[in-house]
């Protein structure tokens, strides 16, 4: 069932947000299957098996509208969609969204009466919770993984910047509405425009305690996840009247290298607060604060799927304590995904009021170091990618480019060079200032999404970000473009960065009744 975005969300993100939510019970183990997908790569046509948007944001009355499409005609899919912070990629709210065969679901995050982001959506589309769906004044985040010892306020603030990760944990084939039609199919299937949400069938889904094989989950309705899912992601500036927009990042599973897509793995976990044992945890997550004997979160299965939890390779799997397939599914998306530079357009000239904030979102991040709240202070805690189960992988973080300020993960080794539409550039690298700091201070991406604002200081930049923000004063240097070197550790291919440069502009001259602020957005360049 198609929707448009911006007649669902539009309204949606005016009106009031409230604070409602839900839960499940039960148990539903994840499985993971055998498949002929062996890689993860990039699809540039932006369709994939797995999305990131790369930035959200609710700050300052701004909200972000999300919009997913499952362009695949003959199956409907079981998806996962996470939000996460900025600060450290803590999960701030996440929900398994059904999506029938050519549907269309859309939501808007605005910021609620407590300052907490909150998701609201008028999509008919079925939901685990239910509540995600049909709460008429929204759900609100989650602070429950943010620092116990945060204000509320603090807590609030943190979820109003972040990422978004949408995973396909498995597909739901139809066969139309002939009979037999499986069960799950058909409770996904609109009717008149609405899903039925079969209430009998997903309370299976909630309790059903055993199911760890292949045969049980096709049982249910499932099939090995495909390609065929797109995002589309909409800030709008409602105080400003000004919108930037992009394409979610796609991810697919592909036979080899280049090759093309295939099925994969079906991670399909329970929306539920379940424990999950070490065992299925170690085989299904490098996240380094869900991993081991005594981790430092209790992992439950709302925590799974994630980026790390193998959805290519070998077709044997086996949940064992001390599996390093997780790690290397982390280790290699890393790489995939990691640049040597970042380069991109700014323009700050005064006589148009413009502002430009660039953003560096790491979503791979995670699985290599995570911050320890519950430690005092708060303490890193790394996943060892080079295992000797697994010798190949490559650790794209340690205690040698990384620090913690300020309650985040920063990382260190990036150097800025500048240039003017002149050809103008500072022959010494003290000719910039970089601020929160001191003087003299080397750029870092501080924050699991950081964000850079152009000679700004003190003001209250393109996308008004303040949970992870940095200011870098460029002097004369008014407008012009940048390149970031961030070559990584030895033998690494540099940093796992998505992004885009955030440009806003105002016309003073502007008559009344005609546009005068305008919103730009630049996906960033790599050049190797």
């Amino acid at each position: 069932m198609r929707k448009n975005i911006l007649a669902l969300s539009i309204a949606t993100m005016i009106g009031g947000l409230g604070l409602a939510s839900g839960a499940n019970a039960g148990s539903f183990p994840g499985v993971l299957v055998g498949t002929t997908a062996t890689v993860l790569e990039f699809n540039g046509r932006d369709v994939g098996h797995q999305l990131i948007v790369p930035y959200f944001t609710t700050q300052n009355g701004q909200a972000t509208l999300i919009s997913i499409v499952n362009h695949d005609q003959t199956n409907g899919k079981a998806v996962k969609v996470r939000f996460r912070g900025a600060a450290n990629s803590d999960d701030i709210f996440d929900f398994t969204l059904f999506l029938s065969k050519g549907d269309h679901w859309s939501a808007a995050v605005s910021q609620g009466s407590d300052g907490r982001s909150v998701l609201k959506t008028s999509d008919k589309s079925c939901t685990l919770p239910a509540s995600v769906a049909t709460n008429a004044d929204g759900t609100a985040f989650v602070t429950d993984r943010l620092p116990a010892s945060a204000s509320a306020a603090d807590k609030a603030k943190g979820t109003r910047e972040g990422y978004v990760e949408i995973f396909n944990m498995a597909d739901v084939p139809d066969n139309g509405h002939t009979a037999p039609q499986p069960d799950l199919a058909k409770a996904i299937t609109h009717v008149a425009g609405v899903a039925p949400c079969t209430a009998a069938t997903f309370s299976g889904l909630a309790t059903y305690a055993n199911i760890d094989s292949t045969a049980e989950l096709e049982a249910r309705g499932f099939r090995a996840p495909t390609t065929g899912l797109s995002g589309g992601w909409t800030i709008i500036d409602v105080p400003n009247s000004t919108t930037f927009s992009g394409n979610a990042t796609a991810i697919e599973a592909r036979v080899a290298a280049g090759g093309a897509a295939a099925p994969a793995r079906m991670v399909v976990f329970s929306q539920t607060g379940n424990a999950v044992g070490q065992a299925l945890a170690d085989s299904t997550t490098a996240d380094p604060l869900l991993r081991g004997a005594a981790p430092k979160v209790a992992p439950a299965q709302y925590d799974l799927p994630d980026l790390s939890t193998p959805y290519v390779g070998a077709a044997a799997f086996a949940p064992v304590a001390g599996d390093t397939i997780p790690l290397g599914n982390a280790s290699r998306l890393t790489a995939a995904l990691a640049v040597p530079n970042t380069q991109n357009e700014f323009v700050t000239s005064t006589d148009i009021a413009a502002k430009t904030d660039w953003v560096f979102s790491m979503p791979t991040r995670r699985y290599n170091v995570a911050l320890d709240y519950s430690a005092s202070p708060a303490a890193r805690v790394f996943s060892d990618f080079t295992t000797a189960a697994a010798p190949n992988n490559i650790n794209f973080f340690t205690a040698a480019n990384t620090s913690v300020a300020s309650g985040q993960i920063c990382v260190t080794g990036i150097t800025p060079k500048q240039y003017d539409r002149e050809e103008n550039s500072p022959t010494v690298s003290n000719d910039f200032v970089v601020s929160p700091g001191t003087p003299g201070q080397p750029l870092s991406f501080c924050g699991e999404v950081s964000v850079l604002s152009f000679n700004d200081a003190g003001g209250n930049s393109s996308l008004s970000s303040s949970v992870a923000r940095k200011d870098i004063d460029f002097g004369t240097i008014r407008n012009g473009w940048a390149t970031l070197a961030h070559p990584g550790l030895a033998g690494t291919t540099g940093l796992p960065v998505l992004g885009a440069s955030f440009v806003k502009a105002s016309n003073a001259a502007a008559k009344p009744g005609v546009a005068a602020n305008y919103g730009l957005t630049f996906p960033h360049k790599v050049v190797r």
